[in-house]
């Protein structure tokens, strides 16, 4: 996310890389949101097995609440619509990239 954001605040206007920096933000509280209801969903607890239904509530909870703070950031011209598109994917860059280090990792052990 720096190096995106570095990256617009030089080349970009500033909505572009405010865009990138929110979206960038939004993205990684939701999916640390999204990883402790994962957690909490099969943790082997017979009260949690029991509210299924809450969990899976929460999380559409969490989905709204995201789409309306990414409706509000358009609607009012906060973020460039590009840069916010961009920000929210830095979680897909950030696996993109591991799996691909991990993939080059496996396949120099291999060579040696």
């Amino acid at each position: 996310m720096l190096i995106l954001a570095s990256a617009g605040y030089f080349f970009m206007s500033r909505s572009f890389t405010l865009g990138i920096i929110l979206g960038g933000i939004l993205i990684i509280i939701n999916f640390s949101f999204l990883q402790s209801t994962i957690i909490k969903a099969f943790q082997y607890n017979p009260v949690i097995k029991k509210k299924k239904s809450l969990l899976i509530a929460k999380s559409f909870v969490r989905l709204s609440l995201l789409g309306g703070i990414i409706y509000a950031l358009l609607k009012y011209d906060l973020a460039d619509p590009i840069g916010l598109a961009i920000g929210l994917s830095i979680i897909f860059f950030s696996i993109v990239s591991l799996g691909l280090s991990s993939a080059w990792k496996i396949r120099n052990r291999r060579v040696f």
